[in-house]
């Protein structure tokens, strides 16, 4: 391989992992507003992948259950926009240290 193809993988991979860090940045907002939710007394089911199979068995989905899982997301559903602050490798901010 040459330093072409190493660049070239590296570009791709760093582009795989920026996905990855605005999936689980959306994944920590939705879970930051479900549990808002559920402060103000709104159901957890309201952030369920599984609502509309819970309706549709005749489920109360107004108190949640052990199997609740957070919305997945969708192609048509908009991400977080890259996190504009960067890191060094080290994991500190540019500047400061």
């Amino acid at each position: 391989m040459n330093g072409k193809q190493a660049a070239r993988l590296a570009a791709k991979r760093i582009e795989e992992l920026e996905h990855y860090v605005r999936l689980n940045v959306r994944d920590i907002k939705l879970y930051v507003q479900c549990v808002q939710h559920m402060i103000q007394h709104g159901s957890p089911c309201d952030y369920c992948e599984d609502r509309d199979e819970c309706l549709a068995d005749g489920k109360n989905v107004d108190t949640g259950c052990d199997d609740w899982m957070l919305r997945l997301w969708r192609i048509d559903e908009e991400l977080p926009e890259q996190p504009e602050r960067e890191l060094d490798l080290k994991g500190e901010e540019d500047g400061h240290g």
